[in-house]
């Protein structure tokens, strides 16, 4: 065992010569630790315009729904007047209709009222220049042949 722990003694350079190689290995390690900062510092610079994006976006779909429920909410207040209206209208249709019957019953009671006393007599030939009093006679002979 002694000879062994002797020979990796030997093989150990001496102070000078592995300051110059640990000085490269830690500058080499510095550097890869650079490079991985450059490329973190991007990831990071990307995330924050990220995150900014993520924002304007946020803001621009809070206004876009903000400005969509002002929208339901005016046409949801159309919709109620509408329906308001609907409902007065349709009321306002019945009356109507309702004295429309009215009047019809009231016009045919008139149109019987004065039928009442008139009476129709068909065929006898009337000429165009015919006097009242000619017409009463034929009228009279009609009534009284029939």
């Amino acid at each position: 065992m002694a000879s062994n722990s002797t020979r990796n003694m030997s093989s150990i350079a001496t102070p000078k010569d592995d300051s110059g190689i640990l000085l490269q290995a830690i500058f080499g390690r510095l550097t890869k630790i650079e490079l991985k900062l450059e490329t973190l510092t991007t990831v990071a610079n990307k995330v924050e315009n990220f995150e900014k994006e993520l924002k304007q976006l946020w803001c621009t779909l809070d206004d876009f729904n903000k400005r969509f429920a002002d929208r339901v909410s005016t046409c949801e207040s159309k919709i109620d007047n509408l329906e308001f209206s609907d409902v007065t209208q349709k009321s306002q249709i019945e009356h109507v209709s309702r004295q429309n019957s009215e009047l019809r019953d009231e016009i045919t009671y008139l149109k019987s009222l004065s039928m009442r006393n008139n009476l129709l007599f068909g065929g006898i030939n009337e000429p165009e220049n015919e006097r009242p009093q000619d017409v009463e006679a034929k009228v009279r002979s009609f009534i009284i042949e029939k």
